[in-house]
């Protein structure tokens, strides 16, 4: 299935912030590659927030070429509006101008998304179908290591912060199967500053790597041999 392998990892990260650059110096330390999922019409760092005292800041285009450049990009929307309130021609230019600006900066064909918010909607169906976007993930958790039926409308296995994130794992280490198995997590980085627990993604990964028994790639590496 992947490479003679029938288990797979797969990591997702919203939103181009300052704490990816933490999370992919732990990640490239394993030998670990992630998705990262863009909104090109926030590219600049006076675009903040705070979230629990937390202070996140989004990187420039530069500073996500310079950091994230190894990894897989992905579609988050321009603006990370929530899809379900636009209509056709805003969310064609939400789903369809972030990816023209992300292959522009990057340099490089954009597969997949992440529904920003996590809500998918019928135009935005109308538009990956459309345009022929491979994958796009919602923002729940499946609990589950099957390949989704639906990689248009799906959503990851588990999210870091998620108590069942380490059992989730380890079970998913334990099984053997004949059948393609899955491990999808996701986040964003900027929560293990929230819950200060970078700790957390440090152990996941040592758990997990250098397991010859399991193919570690981008969200598109493990879903294109599913793409319809």
């Amino acid at each position: 299935m992947w490479n003679g392998k029938n288990k797979a990892i797969t990591l997702s990260y919203d939103d181009g912030v300052m704490q990816d650059k933490k999370l992919v110096k732990i990640l490239d330390s394993y030998g670990i590659r992630a998705t990262f999922n863009i909104n090109s019409g926030m590219l600049y760092n006076e675009c903040v927030w705070v979230n629990k005292n937390v202070t996140i800041v989004r990187m420039t285009a530069e500073e996500l070429v310079d950091n994230l450049s190894g990894h897989e990009i992905a579609i988050h929307g321009l603006t990370h509006t929530d899809l379900r309130n636009d209509d056709y021609n805003q969310t064609e230019r939400q789903i369809i101008g972030d990816r023209a600006n992300l292959e522009r900066i990057f340099n490089r064909k954009i597969y997949g998304m992440a529904y920003p918010g996590g809500f998918c909607s019928e135009n935005a169906r109308k538009v990956c179908e459309k345009f022929k976007i491979k994958y796009a993930r919602l923002a729940g958790e499946s609990k589950s290591f099957d390949i989704p039926s639906d990689l248009l409308n799906f959503n990851g296995t588990v999210k870091h912060n998620s108590p069942d994130f380490l059992t989730l794992t380890k079970k998913f280490l334990d099984i053997e199967t004949d059948k393609p198995a899955m491990l999808y997590v996701w986040g964003h980085s900027y929560e293990f500053d929230i819950d200060n627990n970078w700790n957390v993604i440090e152990e996941f990964c040592k758990m997990v790597s250098g397991n010859k028994n399991i193919f570690f790639g981008t969200n598109h590496e493990v879903l294109s041999p599913f793409y319809k």
